[in-house]
């Protein structure tokens, strides 16, 4: 009909790329909603329980470009560059009103950065006077009863210091509806497999880590709905050429390398770090009826990463994804501070058979010298 204008459809990656750079904001952007907000250090955090008593969850990230006086000088350069700005970050009040932090052991970066503040807490230092409360959540690993048992314990009780911090215990329907929420939103996020690594590639790596990183910023129905409409726009897109890639090795919570490998001829189809595809890898038993029992056996038994499993359980685990993206190819991007992944190279070498690994020794948090891995990536890049 004459005179009417035609809608223009939300562009749904417009939309993740705003998201996605605003997410040192998230915490003020759930205050803004009337939400209160526990952050998360560490990947073991488990939302879930922070959900259902009655917080936002953000999994706090760090910041590369900024200076971190306060993590050098009380986590030493031996930390990696994630902590130490995570920890500046909290110093500084950067991440806004949190009614608390919950810091997974993950690794052991992370249980030094735990001690520090709770250190300068202890001690009313003015420097951690914006410092919310602390929990740390020691989730074990260790495929053994035992561990099973601890583990239990410790989930119960991270609930019971949630329900103390939010005034209300922790009901078991309420961590249902948490647990489903999250399922259903791990389950998306996993079924974009297919737009990665088809014949037809429609998704790139860098927008598939923001769209991991962005999972865990924001209430998980929101999340689910925005996966739903970039699944539907990248259906109708061009498919996207280059060299299949596949990245292990250290975490990336931003994506300036997958940027720099994804300019340079390459399509990364995958990874195995905590913040990508591992990040959303195994669902939580509904079934249960004991959902606390049910949360902690699926930390428990996540994918293997760190001391806790072996070199060769670590090394199947990258080479069966690697196959299974189709990659040509494999980077292992390794952080100063963080030699744990340096000793899973050769076993992943031997792993991975025919398909050739790169390895990025003793790389920083941000892009410190673009130039020399632009090259060693190109020409990586070049022999697949």
């Amino acid at each position: 009909m004459a005179g009417l204008q035609e809608i223009p459809v939300p562009d749904a990656f417009a939309d993740l790329k705003r998201l996605y750079d605003d997410r040192l904001g998230a915490v003020r952007n759930a205050r803004a909603k009337g939400q209160r907000v526990v952050g998360c250090l560490g990947g073991d955090a488990p939302e879930e329980l922070v959900m259902a008593a009655g917080f936002q969850p953000v999994r706090l990230t760090g910041d590369p470009g900024a200076a971190t006086p306060a993590g050098d000088r009380y986590l030493g350069p031996t930390v990696d560059g994630d902590r130490r700005s995570q920890f500046q970050l909290l110093l500084d009040g950067a991440y806004g009103d949190l009614d608390g932090v919950v810091i997974a052991r993950d690794g052991e970066n992370f249980v030094r950065l735990f001690y520090a503040l709770r250190a300068l807490r202890k001690m009313a230092s003015p420097e951690a006077a914006k410092v919310p409360p602390l929990h740390f959540y020691d989730l074990l690993h260790m495929q053994r009863p035992a561990s099973a048992h601890y583990n239990r314990v410790r989930t119960q009780q991270l609930g019971e210091v949630l329900g103390r911090w939010s005034g209300k215990a922790v009901e078991d329907d309420a961590l249902r509806g948490a647990i489903a929420a999250c399922n259903e939103n791990r389950t998306r996020l996993a079924a974009l497999e297919r737009l990665r690594t088809g014949d037809a590639i429609r998704l790139s790596g860098t927008e598939a880590l923001q769209l991991a990183i962005t999972s865990r910023l924001m209430p998980k129905a929101e999340h689910s709905a925005l996966v739903e409409r970039i699944t539907a726009q990248a259906n109708g897109r061009p498919a996207i050429a280059g060299k299949r890639v596949f990245v292990t090795g250290s975490g990336h919570d931003h994506t300036a390398f997958y940027e720099l490998v994804e300019g340079l001829g390459a399509v990364i189809v995958g990874d195995d770090h905590e913040w990508g595809d591992r990040s959303f890898a195994g669902l939580v038993d509904e079934t249960t009826t004991d959902p606390i029992q049910a949360l902690s056996e699926r930390y428990h038994r996540a994918p293997p990463i760190g001391a806790k499993y072996s070199v060769a359980e670590r090394a199947a685990y990258t080479a069966d994804r690697a196959r299974r993206a189709g990659a040509q190819g494999v980077i292992a991007y390794i952080k100063t501070g963080d030699p744990g992944p340096r000793w899973d190279v050769p076993a992943q070498r031997a792993a991975l058979g025919d398909v050739p690994l790169l390895m990025l020794d003793d790389q920083g948090y941000g892009l410190d010298s673009p130039d020399a891995l632009k090259a060693s990536v190109t020409a990586f890049v070049e022999i697949l």
